[in-house]
């Protein structure tokens, strides 16, 4: 698949940036992966009930973080595409359940893998006792597929699966491991992760503020430098030889 090579470009350019932020704990800004604003749309519980969403999310990841915490998994059996993704699965199938069996309404398929994928991207700094979750998200975890992504994804690419509320869960489905296995395309060829893309597409303007930044300084070290041999020789050219 061919990508917009400007955008591409800018997405290596920014790649230590893009590391830098993945690992400071600093800018995870969820209590376990998802806020307010990450829930909006999400119902739990019928008309006028005082269930929230949010609170009710976070229940049910806390209790995922402690089956991972407590060995419910391998953990050397994320370590790969296909272990990530068995996960991943399990987790989809979970809150799904998670929300039918309080009587809530159904989850879209849509809203269960941003839940999911956001959960296991706040891993990268919640699962602090074990290094090798951080590892494995940031090698194998999912780019969370909604505004950000998908409008990145639109200029990235010269074609995108659709990807919409009104889809089937098959469909959807199927459209979600599209846009995955295009994510780890445009990695294989211009490196990173899924996970690092993830965070390009949340931070892009900042990222190329930083690099645009980072060179205007790099520029105006190198013109100083130009200018301070520009008056040495001009002084060794007014020493009159003996």
């Amino acid at each position: 698949m061919r990508f917009n090579s400007q955008i591409a470009a800018q997405y290596v350019t920014a790649l230590p940036l893009l590391e830098a932020w993945f690992c400071d704990p600093k800018n995870e800004k969820t209590n376990i992966g998802v806020n307010a604003a990450g829930i909006r749309g999400v119902a739990a519980g019928p008309a006028g009930s005082a269930t929230a969403p949010l609170s009710s999310y976070n229940t049910w990841a806390n209790a995922e973080l402690v089956k991972l915490l407590r060995g419910f998994w391998d953990l050397s059996a994320l370590q790969s595409v296909e272990g990530m993704g068995a996960f991943h699965a399990y987790l989809v199938e979970s809150v799904e359940s998670f929300w039918l069996s309080r009587g809530f309404p159904a989850l879209a398929r849509h809203q269960s893998y941003r839940l999911c994928d956001s959960f296991i991207k706040w891993m990268r700094v919640g699962a602090k006792s074990r290094p090798q979750i951080a590892r494995a998200v940031h090698e194998f975890g999912h780019v969370v597929v909604n505004g950000p992504t998908l409008e990145l994804l639109e200029r990235l690419c010269d074609k995108l699966p659709s990807y919409s509320t009104q889809m089937a869960p098959q469909d959807t489905t199927a459209s979600y491991h599209q846009i995955q296995a295009i994510v780890r395309e445009f990695c294989h060829q211009y490196g990173g992760t899924p996970i690092l893309f993830d965070v390009f597409a949340r931070n892009e303007h900042h990222a190329r503020a930083s690099v645009s930044a980072s060179r205007t300084a790099a520029s105006g070290r190198s013109a100083l430098m130009r200018g301070l041999r520009r008056q040495r020789a001009q002084v060794s050219a007014l020493v009159v030889s003996p």
